[in-house]
């Protein structure tokens, strides 16, 4: 995603500065779901055999793949939010604005739908029942009239016997489908009448309560998630707001280190032993902060840049942070161009290459290099394939940037 941001609609064009891009944002995408892809490399294989000790320890940090979830609804907030900052209002309306995120994500995911059904049925590794402890073991069985209604009608998440059925991953994209009816009509409305925090305030109540009162039947929704999703809205509306309390804190507090911050209570609760629910909630809730507060640090720092850049060279403009540095890389911003379809289409490319690797009965640690140095590549090959037939052919240019250009 490439983010254009208007700074003075009012310069004259001959002098007016290049538009702030917030290229950023892509490469956070791609980051995270190639940790997505890296974590159920590990976790498939990991599954089945157990690591060394020191092998586990130096690889631990690939356990949390749970939390690149969390980065994606934080984006998807924070990028849904854009336009409305820049206008106060969806453009074209909920209906128009549903049709475009239809557009958007309901191609390439019936279309991973249908990729994943065809393999499970042609490759027989895809369709074995005899090893329940293989990752993919829990997207069987597949092929039965409940679990294809419910992947068709983006709802299997309600049920624990359809939840990760057909591709383990699609859960979430049902998650976020369904925050996209909840944006426009009950968070919109309180953020227009009391800001943020009051929609953050709210999205926690809607996702937690029922979440705690309901446990068995809403875990498999994570409904925190939209809690998660206000924060991205938060952070837009901090990053851009013209609001005076709003700029204050902007410029005064210190994003950066309150994301660090965020990161290392994360890293003391996941050494934790806590129970589910709290200790899932808990970290989304620490992972979702983290990612809304370093949005804030980058834009801040873009635009500081931006609005300078007329007025210093290159050389006094100063470095960009490191974190910022690694997420506006080529391959990071690359690879945010077919994230979605690398979230999608993964999985069963990985079933697939630890199906080969478990004939060889090899060492673990050696199996998991494999895995990592083979099969990471080849999902990534897939993916990108299969985003040029099912997913670059739904990318308008009007339609991405409709969504996610405010102005200053």
């Amino acid at each position: 995603m490439s983010v254009s941001v208007p700074t003075s609609e009012a310069a004259p064009a001959p002098s007016a500065p290049p538009r702030l891009r917030l290229d950023y944002l892509d490469g956070l995408r791609g980051l995270a779901a190639l940790y997505v892809v890296m974590h159920h490399a590990y976790y498939g294989l990991t599954a089945e055999a157990s690591l060394p000790p020191l092998a586990a320890h130096l690889t631990y940090w690939l356990y949390l793949g749970r939390s690149a979830v969390d980065i994606f609804i934080v984006l998807s907030g924070y990028c849904l939010m854009l336009p409305v900052i820049r206008s106060g209002k969806l453009s074209g309306g909920t209906g128009e604005f549903l049709r475009r995120r239809a557009r958007r994500i309901l191609p390439p995911y019936y279309a991973a739908l249908g990729v994943s059904l065809l393999a499970i049925a042609v490759f027989p590794p895809l369709h074995d029942l005899s090893h329940p402890e293989a990752l993919w073991y829990e997207a069987l069985p597949a092929l039965t009239p409940g679990v294809i209604a419910s992947h068709l009608l983006l709802i299997q998440n309600f049920d624990p016997a359809w939840h990760s059925k057909i591709d383990y991953p699609m859960w979430s994209v049902a998650t976020e489908w369904q925050i996209y009816f909840l944006f426009p009509w009950a968070l919109l409305p309180i953020w227009k009448r009391a800001g943020s925090l009051a929609a953050i305030g709210a999205a926690f109540v809607l996702g937690l309560v029922p979440l705690f009162l309901f446990f068995d039947r809403w875990s498999g929704v994570s409904p925190q998630f939209l809690g998660l999703f206000a924060f991205g809205m938060a952070a837009a509306d901090v990053s851009f707001s013209q609001r005076p309390a709003l700029a204050r804190r902007r410029e005064k507090l210190p994003w950066g280190g309150l994301s660090a911050g965020l990161l290392a209570a994360l890293v003391l609760v996941s050494f934790k032993h806590s129970s589910w629910p709290e200790a899932v909630v808990g970290k989304d809730i620490l992972v979702g902060g983290a990612t809304a507060c370093l949005l804030v640090a980058c834009t801040r720092f873009l635009t500081r840049r931006h609005e300078t850049a007329t007025d210093q060279s290159p050389e006094t403009r100063g470095r960009s942070p490191l974190a910022l540095r690694l997420m506006e890389s080529r391959p990071a911003v690359g690879l945010g161009t077919f994230s979605y379809s690398l979230y999608l289409v993964h999985a069963p490319v990985l079933a697939l290459c630890q199906s080969a690797i478990r004939p060889l009965h090899l060492p673990p640690t050696l199996g998991l290099g494999l895995m990592l140095i083979i099969g990471v590549p080849l999902a990534l090959a897939v993916s990108y394939l299969f985003h040029l037939a099912f997913e670059k052919p739904f990318l308008s240019r009007a339609l991405v940037q409709a969504e996610k250009k405010p102005a200053r």
